[in-house]
């Protein structure tokens, strides 16, 4: 089993509004567990009202572009997963699998499941970050990673 990882940064936040920031695509041969994730801003005003973060199942790919995903252990074989990015139509909705309020001002989340607990997403099917802003949140920039075993 290798592990992967999907990550992007300086992703501008939409304001008032749901935006995929990445998403993997499971390959049609194998399930995806995933490990971690993490999604950070890089605004400066303490004063802006806070994101949601959403670690989710997609149905659909909406409509974005191919994103390169990394090995973790560069001895690893080529990922069978796809990754995608940089969204100009959301992907549908599924399963919202965790969520969290952030600031935009520089806030940081991080979190790994623990073993045997992890999220599967089954062959072929969809996993991304979205993050929805607010009128008060302004429009941040995101960087995000997401790491899964295939």
């Amino acid at each position: 089993m290798a592990q992967h990882i999907a990550r992007i940064s300086a992703v501008a936040a939409a304001s008032a509004a749901a935006k995929t920031v990445l998403q993997v695509v499971a390959g049609s041969t194998v399930r995806a567990l995933v490990k971690s994730f993490l999604v950070s801003f890089d605004g400066a005003d303490s004063t802006k009202t806070p994101c949601l973060v959403e670690l989710i199942r997609q149905t659909t790919a909406g409509t974005s572009s191919a994103l390169t995903l990394v090995k973790h252990d560069e001895a690893s074989v080529a990922a069978i997963s796809t990754g995608l990015q940089t969204f100009s139509a959301e992907p549908t909705a599924g399963d919202i699998l965790a969520s969290v309020y952030l600031s935009p001002a520089g806030g940081i989340y991080s979190y790994q499941y623990p073993l045997g607990d992890e999220p599967v997403v089954a062959a072929s099917g969809r996993i991304g970050i979205r993050v929805t802003t607010v009128a008060g949140s302004g429009t941040p920039n995101v960087a995000a990673w997401l790491k899964f075993l295939e």
